[in-house]
């Protein structure tokens, strides 16, 4: 029975490290769901096993389960609310150790060891304010945290050094992977490497259990009549000298973790570097800066902390090239008084980031660096393009592409914040559907007309945004879709209908439904069955694909898709928008072999649901050369003006490299302008080929 119940975990822990590797390479969510499911799994076997096996306590039994169910739940929640997944980690954190303290009842020894493991990370977390730590309150948990971790290893290495079984070896290693997990876990709330650190705990996650699992099945069987005593099962393993054996395991031991501690922990905070202050900033750079200053002091000094609530706040930019465009707002007594102005956190993963993304609201229109007057605009902070220039580059080259109705126009500032320099952040228009911006606002009235403008955005994630039926609805086979405008209260909806939430909803069906049949189709809204061309601007399609594979953004083959539509119009793609992943994103500064090939695909082309049916025809294939051929000269124009542009943010963007991410030396910047000549290159081959040519290319 045991031998089956051992195969099970392994079975269901191997899916479980199946499906975190599958995240990895297609990062979709719902084999994270799935992986943590495999480890729930393994604890309800764990729990089938502690039954069969007829252990004496029962309180045992139920902290070996919930210790499990707690780990596995966390591996959930960790990757969408840290918070809570911390606090499921430190519940099981203390049930490691109640269950072992419950057993064992010499602590001297495993109170002396944990105090070995944990002091290198205790004495930095002490000090981390110098490295980014914002609140005291979370230095002190993760102290605590780390403590109570420490002493769970420490009871595993006692243990071991107490009776060397092939329980306490695995329960070793458990001990060993649970303090490395956690670590990292508490290195990831405040380090720039998530991405990275979450597959390694997910690999960890999943060894964790199984090695837990395997100490829970193997406690009693090493000791049975098949392999002989324990005594002769240890000398076997480990020979007649077991003494010193595991005095100088436990000590070797003891030194590395007390080492890694040290090196470990300071290697990945200075991941964060120290702060900077206004004062320092300015005394630095001021002289030479060739960018804005924007500056904002908030109320309370708080920061902003979801992406709903606005702080009330001031706001000032100076150092501009025009003079002019100086200006400044006082704080208000609060937010939505007159004249005030508000800033809250923006974005979907890039909010939950180190350097985190704003959005800043005025009360009255303003014009920022001689744009058009609005209320809303939005501060990039570009933290997973370590080059900086991406979405600059991006919002310059579309640009140059007139079938845009409007592109955001990127400007580069020095963001300081209640006194502490905050980076080198992107400033540009917020995507919303005023004049100047995507312009489709206009007077309806939902009663009585049968058009309607509309400005949405096609995202796998969308219908995590307000509620299904209301803010968003899905397209099958294609995205889910958020309508960005009209909002709910702007519709005119009554309390039986919403009938331009229905028209924007039957409208986006009709078009793609009509794309992937090829045929046109028969709605609400027009007398006459309608097709793709009928219903959509073809022009700002081929503009909108362009720019995106040439910035090679493989996100857009799947999200960040904007679309809109003037009332009487055709819906047009556009603006363009997130690209701070695009151009395979390396965080190696040289420029190899590999980014060369990778410059060498047309990778939306290949995996869009959008792009693949409509440039599989003959005609738009046609199209697509013709418009490529008339705009190539931008991209060669944009890429001399990145060589020009350098200078401008090169002294501000090592600085942020050092601070958020402790890099120093060169720029990844010349990434960006080599690979954009490369897909020059590339692009102007492929779209020389004939219709039948670039179809076998695309198979490929």
């Amino acid at each position: 029975m045991k031998k089956h119940i051992a195969v099970i975990i392994a079975i269901f822990s191997i899916l479980g490290g199946a499906c975190g590797f599958y995240d990895f390479l297609v990062d979709e969510s719902l084999y994270r769901a799935l992986g943590g499911v495999s480890l729930m799994l393994v604890g309800a076997t764990l729990f089938i096993y502690a039954i069969l096996a007829k252990k004496k306590s029962w309180l045992n039994k139920v902290i070996d389960l919930l210790i499990v169910l707690l780990v596995a739940t966390s591996y959930i929640f960790l990757t969408s609310n840290y918070l809570l997944g911390a606090v499921f980690m430190f519940v099981a954190s203390a049930l490691v150790i109640a269950g072992h303290f419950i057993k064992c009842q010499k602590l001297k020894p495993i109170i002396f060891l944990s105090i070995a493991i944990s002091l290198p990370t205790t004495l930095v977390l002490i000090f981390a304010k110098f490295y980014g730590f914002d609140s005291v309150l979370c230095q002190i948990a993760n102290i605590i945290y780390m403590v109570a971790v420490s002493t769970v290893l420490a009871i595993s290495i006692y243990r071991f050094y107490k009776k060397q079984s092939l329980s306490s070896v695995f329960g070793l290693v458990f001990g060993i992977i649970f303090y490395v997990l956690n670590f990292l876990i508490v290195l990831n709330r405040f380090s720039n490497l998530s991405r990275y650190y979450g597959y390694t705990i997910t690999a960890l996650y999943v060894v964790c259990i199984f090695i837990f699992a395997l100490s829970k099945l193997y406690k009693k069987c090493c000791c049975s009549e098949k392999l002989g005593s324990c005594q002769n099962k240890e000398k076997t393993c480990f020979g007649s000298n077991k003494g010193i054996i595991k005095f100088s395991i436990s000590m070797l031991l003891v030194v590395t973790f007390v080492l890694s501690s040290f090196v470990g922990t300071f290697n990945a905070l200075n991941v964060a570097g120290p702060k900077v202050t206004k004062e320092q900033f300015i005394s630095t750079y001021k002289k030479d800066l060739q960018i804005p200053i924007v500056e904002i002091n908030t109320e309370n000094n708080q920061l902003p902390k979801t992406k709903e609530e606005y702080l009330n706040c001031s706001f000032s930019i100076t150092n501009c090239a025009n003079p002019d465009h100086n200006f400044s707002v006082d704080m208000k007594e609060s937010y939505g008084d007159s004249d005030s102005v508000g800033i809250r956190l923006r974005g979907n993963s890039t909010k939950l980031l180190k350097k985190q993304p704003f959005r800043i609201k005025f009360d009255k229109k303003k014009s920022v660096l001689g744009l058009e007057k609005n209320k809303s605009w939005v501060l990039l902070a570009d933290h997973l393009d370590i080059s900086y220039i991406k979405n600059f580059t991006a919002f310059n080259l579309a640009k140059g592409f007139d079938n845009l109705d409007f592109t955001p126009t990127p400007n580069h500032v020095a963001l300081i914040i209640n006194n502490q320099f905050k980076g080198l952040y992107l400033l540009c228009e917020q995507i919303d559907e005023k004049e100047g911006r995507a312009n489709v606002e206009a007077d309806f009235d939902a009663s009585i007309d049968n058009d309607f403008p509309f400005l949405i955005e096609m995202d796998r994630n969308a219908h995590l945004e307000g509620v299904t039926g209301v803010d968003n609805f899905y397209v099958e086979d294609f995205y889910p879709v958020e309508i960005k405008y009209p909002e709910s209260d702007e519709r005119g909806k009554t309390a039986t209908e919403d009938r331009v939430y229905d028209y924007i909803k039957e409208y986006v069906n009709a078009v793609f439904e009509s794309l992937k049949t090829g045929e046109k189709v028969n709605t609400s809204f027009s007398s006459q069955p309608v097709g793709f061309n009928d219903l959509v601007d073809i022009d700002s399609l081929v503009d909108y694909y362009l720019v995106n594979e040439i910035m090679h953004s493989q996100d857009n083959a799947w999200g960040s898709i904007y679309l809109h539509k003037e009332k009487g119009g055709k819906l047009k793609f556009g603006p363009v928008w997130d690209f701070d992943w695009s151009m395979s994103n390396t965080f190696d500064g040289g420029y190899d072999v590999s980014d060369i090939e990778s410059a060498k695909n047309l990778t939306l082309m290949k995996t869009s649901p959008i792009y693949s049916k409509f440039f599989s025809n003959e005609q738009n294939y046609g199209l697509l050369q013709t418009r490529f051929n008339q705009i190539k000269e931008q991209i060669i124009n944009v890429a001399n003006y990145l060589g020009e542009y350098k200078s401008s943010i090169e002294k501000v963007a090592l600085l942020d490299s050092k601070m958020w991410h402790g890099i120093t030396g060169e720029l990844n910047y010349d990434y960006v302008r080599l690979y954009l000549l490369d897909r020059y290159s590339y692009m102007q081959d492929v779209f020389s080929l004939g219709y039948s040519q670039f179809i076998a290319q695309i198979n490929q």
